[in-house]
């Protein structure tokens, strides 16, 4: 299913000239049966009340989980939007800038198509993310490359094509996820935790990464491992996205073959991420360290403008162990 998948969507691209990176703006009857499509990963089968309250600005209503899950998926079917003539130019010229900066070092990373769904600011917090093999671009960020690049400025020398980066990031991740698991485990130290197990304090405050749905990764310290997860602040009635959100990492404790939970008081242990120093050090330089697949998009992302593109100065952080992992990794075009 998932390979035929992604061979329509790929019918579905026009031709390119040679060289060009393809570039794809779904219409809104397109992208509104895209943003529910759960074929490659679980998205919405996942989400709890708080959490699709916090996402979409009210309570979904429904008599039970699954017909407020229904009614969450209608929403953001409801709030898929068509991309201006200007934006398509803007961000299609800001794609092929990105193809053509680093289709030598990363020849990987550039052989997958771009393909963009807007939606409504209001869904998800104004935040982009990806669904399957789209980038999710909310309405505000799409006019805002329509804007820099009618005020003569270039987007791909901003922070949009940053974030642009960053999401093709997830939409590789998501197409081929064996290919970081070297990089997580071997490289950043995580380790492997599939099917871990959950608790109901977690059922309810957890928030789902469109990202990363998938949160089987624990990072060994001392006596405990750590799972990062991002969740709702305790005791709000009206949660939003992002603002109640926290970085933590759940204590864990080998149990045979699987992380049982550590319980403090009653619930789950949680410290926040920046506050677990060996955690902080091991990911420094990234903010949204809240799961790898995040941690490497914006480490990723900053070290392709650092290096191919726009150079903001002293980096943060050093990349060249990324660096060298993605070169290595990325070094081949994706087969079609």
């Amino acid at each position: 299913m998932i390979r035929l998948a992604a061979v329509l969507w790929l019918a579905l691209l026009p031709p390119q000239e040679a060289g060009k990176s393809a570039v794809r703006f779904l219409s809104e009857k397109e992208a509104a049966d895209a943003i529910v499509d759960e074929s490659m990963e679980p998205y919405f089968s996942l989400l709890q009340p708080l959490e699709m309250q916090a996402k979409t600005g009210s309570p979904a209503a429904g008599a039970d989980l699954a017909a407020q899950r229904d009614e969450c998926r209608k929403r953001y079917r409801a709030a898929v939007r068509e991309f201006t003539e200007d934006e398509k130019a803007a961000m299609a010229a800001t794609a092929e800038s990105i193809g053509k900066a680093l289709k030598e070092a990363y020849p990987f990373f550039t052989s997958k198509p771009w393909i963009f769904l807007k939606i409504d600011s209001a869904i998800e917090g104004g935040m982009p993310h990806t669904r399957g093999p789209s980038v999710v671009v909310p309405a505000k960020m799409a006019a805002a490359f329509a804007a820099l690049r009618a005020r003569g400025a270039d987007p791909a020398k901003s922070r949009l094509a940053q974030t642009m980066i960053h999401e093709m990031c997830h939409v590789l991740q998501r197409a081929h996820p064996e290919l970081f698991v070297d990089l997580y485990v071997n490289v950043w130290g995580l380790v492997r935790a599939k099917g871990i197990p959950s608790d109901p304090w977690l059922d309810k405050v957890q928030i789902v990464n469109p990202d990363g749905p998938d949160v089987g990764w624990v990072f060994p310290v001392k006596d405990r491992f750590w799972q990062p997860l991002v969740v709702l602040k305790d005791g709000v009635e009206r949660p939003a996205m992002p603002r109640d959100f926290l970085f933590v990492g759940v204590a864990r404790e080998k149990k045979g073959d699987t992380f049982a939970v550590r319980l403090k008081g009653g619930k789950p242990e949680t410290v926040l991420l920046r506050e677990i120093p060996e955690y902080a050090e091991a990911f420094k330089g990234s903010f949204a360290n809240f799961h790898p697949n995040e941690t490497f998009a914006e480490l990723f992302a900053a070290m392709a403008m650092k290096d191919h593109i726009a150079d903001p100065g002293p980096p943060v952080v050093d990349h060249s162990v990324l660096r060298d992992w993605c070169r290595k990794t990325f070094a081949k075009a994706e087969k079609k």
